[in-house]
């Protein structure tokens, strides 16, 4: 279930980002991370996959 909402806030981080409000997106996204990071690991895809797009939104 937890999964499910990390998922979620995920994809929600993401709309933000395509409506054009990165920083909102970007904060959103750490929140994710961070909670990834401490429910499912380090190491873990969904980890991965959201830092790799907190990068990518950081990058311009």
């Amino acid at each position: 279930m937890l999964n499910r909402v990390i998922r979620t806030r995920f994809g929600i981080a993401r709309v933000i980002a395509m409506t054009g409000d990165v920083a909102t997106a970007v904060d959103q996204l750490r929140g994710v991370r961070d909670d990834c990071a401490r429910v499912l690991g380090e190491e873990h895809p969904d980890t991965l996959a959201t830092q790799a797009e907190l990068e990518a939104l950081l990058a311009g």
